[in-house]
């Protein structure tokens, strides 16, 4: 955590393999609960990350919200890993609008509307034509 920032670590951790394997296998235990109280107080006061897919997701979130307080628009620049996510955001929203499988909760909906995330305008379902095509 001193040297990254953070105690995310990786599955695929290059730098301490074995250290990656282990806490892949701490969050297995945590999630299955099987973990000791003591251990799971000991990992929580070293912020350790049981959910990746989580903090990725307010990491960036948090990253965007500085950028639109800071330049007052969403329109990050091409080459930003959060022009990515930013697109992925949109792309899960229509996946939700469609009742399709997607990974955008509510509470995200929530904290993207409330920092004025610009949703898609209009969005399209395929195959679906309208009342003028059809007459």
């Amino acid at each position: 955590r001193n040297e990254h920032g953070n105690a995310l670590v990786p599955f695929n951790c290059e730098e301490n393999p074995k250290l990656g394997r282990w806490a892949d296998a701490q969050r297995w235990l945590y999630k299955s609960e099987h973990m000791k109280k003591e251990r799971i107080n000991l990992l929580n006061d070293l912020e350790f990350v049981w959910y990746k897919l989580e903090h990725t997701w307010s990491t960036n979130y948090k990253e965007l919200s500085d950028f639109k307080e800071k330049n007052g628009h969403f329109d990050v620049p091409k080459n930003s890993p959060l022009r990515g996510w930013i697109t992925r955001q949109k792309n899960q929203y229509k996946l939700r609008a469609q009742d399709l499988k997607n990974h955008l909760t509510e509470e995200r909906v929530d904290a993207l509307s409330a920092i004025g995330f610009p949703w898609p305008e209009e969005i399209v379902v395929k195959n679906q034509a309208s009342c003028s095509e059809m007459f």
